[in-house]
């Protein structure tokens, strides 16, 4: 794991395989660290010919924290997003794609295929607004357009989203299993043993919840990106879980149906979350596809 500056800030990331193959840049989602896409996953990526960087996003991790911003108030932001009202982040995904354009800079990286989870898959569309040419295509997986007309989350996931931060180590780890099993939706894919390990690394790293409310309000604060990804010619692959009950294939088919140079893939059961390594290589050769086709 290495740390270097960016845009004023400091950014971890760690690297897997050869500079001189293709590069893949992976982007996680709400609140999480690096560590959520686990290292065998980048590892297989690597073994398939690709320089594969996973990083820290700045307010988690071993990145720059933003506590002069304060603890925002987010049940205020999304009052706001529901009645379209404006909303002012500590920063935005835009910044944080800056943070990605910044880091492909440092890492002497002209081009990379960015792949991005969920909230990370939000980043990259931003990525793909500011930094087209430093895209060599794009993969949201579990991702959304932010669009109020789609599907909501889950009644059983908006209820497990809202609990307090857990207090210890040891009913951190136990939670966050919970979490992904929820969001797992019953898929006999879901590896607990998968998730606790994310969950042990996050917490010895830096536990840092308040990342996660940061976070958030930058999620709501860019708002609909429908009328926005139409503009994208960045070549993209959009990835669903088929029983994902958080963002649900509504909102893949949403991405895809939006950006001009797509292709939407639904992948049965695959929840929300990368905790399911049975199905790593079928995301894998479905990006070795959407390679081969483009």
């Amino acid at each position: 794991m290495s740390t270097i500056n960016i845009n004023s800030i400091k950014i971890a990331y760690e690297a897997f395989g050869k500079h001189a193959n293709p590069s893949v840049i992976l982007i996680a989602g709400l609140g999480e660290q690096m560590v959520s896409w686990p290292i065998e996953f980048c590892q297989k990526l690597s073994n398939e010919g690709f320089y594969v960087i996973r990083f820290d996003n700045r307010d988690t991790g071993l990145s720059t924290t933003f506590d002069k911003k304060g603890i925002p108030d987010l049940q205020k932001a999304w009052e706001a997003y529901f009645t379209s009202s404006p909303i002012t982040p500590p920063y935005s995904l835009e910044d944080m794609a800056s943070d990605v354009n910044g880091l492909l800079e440092a890492l002497n990286i002209d081009k990379a295929y960015v792949f991005g989870h969920s909230m990370g898959g939000m980043v990259a569309q931003n990525m793909a607004f500011k930094y087209p040419e430093r895209m060599a295509g794009m993969v949201c997986i579990g991702s959304s357009t932010g669009d109020l007309t789609l599907p909501p989350p889950k009644p059983e996931v908006q209820t497990v989203m809202a609990d307090p931060p857990p207090d210890s180590r040891e009913k951190f780890i136990a939670h966050s299993v919970l979490v992904f099993k929820v969001f797992s939706n019953g898929s006999t894919g879901y590896d607990a043993e998968c998730r606790a390990k994310i969950a042990e690394q996050t917490y010895d790293r830096n536990y840092y919840p308040i990342g996660f409310m940061r976070h958030s309000v930058a999620m709501l604060a860019d708002g609909s990106r429908t009328e926005r990804l139409k503009e994208i010619s960045v070549p993209t692959l959009v990835i669903q879980g088929e029983i994902d009950p958080l963002a649900q294939p509504a909102h893949g088919q949403a991405i895809a149906g939006a950006v001009q140079n797509s292709k939407f893939i639904q992948i049965p059961n695959l929840g929300h979350g990368m905790d399911y390594p049975e199905l790593w290589p079928i995301i894998i050769n479905h990006f070795l596809n959407f390679l081969d086709e483009n």
